[in-house]
């Protein structure tokens, strides 16, 4: 595991942080865990980012289309619960001051779908969610997926019915 620093300074003619430099380093690796801390310094507000990572190998590198939507592979109801996600991890990305992708990339958001994650274990089977992530994160998302994934009234009686379903 390796750690990296970034010191982004607020930019008033962006309206916010410029996260390029941050977004260029991590496009190759594998996040781990990041943490951040806001501060100002001499009138000027800025974000700490320390990032922990591990890098990928050549071979391990994405061999999918870059920018491929996630959502093409869903059904219905899993992209309703994936745009959910996607509005969650904006709304919390927000209120930290940090990239929404620090959270979970689409990718990931996607996986949790397809798993219909109910478990903090569920959570752990998706590349690149690690420990960190589930602990801060983890009751918020599976709150979020038992929404959209609560078996029906229909399933529920049939269940009773048969103990072994």
């Amino acid at each position: 595991m390796k750690i990296k620093v970034f010191t982004l300074k607020f930019s008033e003619k962006e309206g916010g942080f410029n996260d390029q430099p941050m977004q260029d380093f991590i496009a190759d690796k594998e996040v781990i865990e990041f943490s951040n801390h806001f501060f100002i310094h001499d009138k000027s507000p800025y974000l700490l980012i320390l990032i922990s990572y591990r890098d990928i190998s050549p071979d391990e590198r994405r061999r999918v289309i870059p920018n491929q939507d996630p959502r093409k592979e869903l059904d219905n109801k899993e992209k309703e619960a994936y745009d959910a996600l996607k509005t969650w991890r904006m709304a919390r990305a927000k209120q930290e001051g940090i990239p929404p992708y620090l959270i979970a990339n689409n990718k990931q958001l996607a996986k949790m779908v397809t798993l219909k994650a109910k478990f903090k274990a569920d959570l752990a089977k998706i590349p690149g969610f690690g420990e960190a992530k589930i602990i801060k994160y983890s009751n918020d998302i599976l709150k979020l997926l038992a929404e959209y994934f609560k078996p029906s009234p229909v399933n529920q009686l049939i269940d009773k019915k048969d103990p072994q379903k």
